[in-house]
């Protein structure tokens, strides 16, 4: 009778152990999915990231850009909500399409207001093109009054 007693304790806290054994195999395993897990959306915030500041760089549509005062007089302001970063080319052309002036963004990136001087062009209409680096752009037409 103290043999099968003894043996049934031994089982049972030989069955206590692995059942501990197995929870903390477990634990270990779901833990090491939630860090991986942790990881992997880590990872694809920083990668979204990366891709929206690509695309908010260059990429941009008309509705990115508004000039005002249209018609102007002396200058254009050029309200954007991109940010132009280095190699973006704004450009002013007549209505024929002969370019007239071409400021190409330096290394200093500019944000919210460009300004565009139409002093010494004579009044009519003209066209602003923004280019991106990667090849997009925009073309928005502008009149100076006389």
């Amino acid at each position: 009778m103290k043999r099968q007693l003894n043996k049934k304790r031994r089982d049972f806290e030989r069955q206590g152990f692995l059942q501990k054994i197995v929870a903390v195999a477990a634990l270990v395993l779901v833990s090491s999915g939630l860090w991986a897990q942790d990881v992997i959306d880590k990872e694809a915030g920083n990668i979204k990231e990366a891709e929206s500041e690509i695309i908010r760089s260059g990429n941009f549509t008309d509705a990115d850009f508004k000039l005002y005062p249209n018609p102007a007089a002396d200058v254009v302001h050029i309200k954007t909500d991109v940010q132009l970063t280095e190699g973006v080319i704004i450009s002013l052309s007549d209505i024929t399409g002969s370019q007239l002036e071409k400021n190409i963004i330096g290394e200093t990136p500019v944000s919210e207001n460009y300004i565009l001087n139409l002093k010494r062009y004579p009044a009519g209409q003209y066209i602003v093109n923004i280019r991106a680096v990667d090849g997009t752009f925009v073309a928005k037409k502008i009149i100076k009054r006389g």
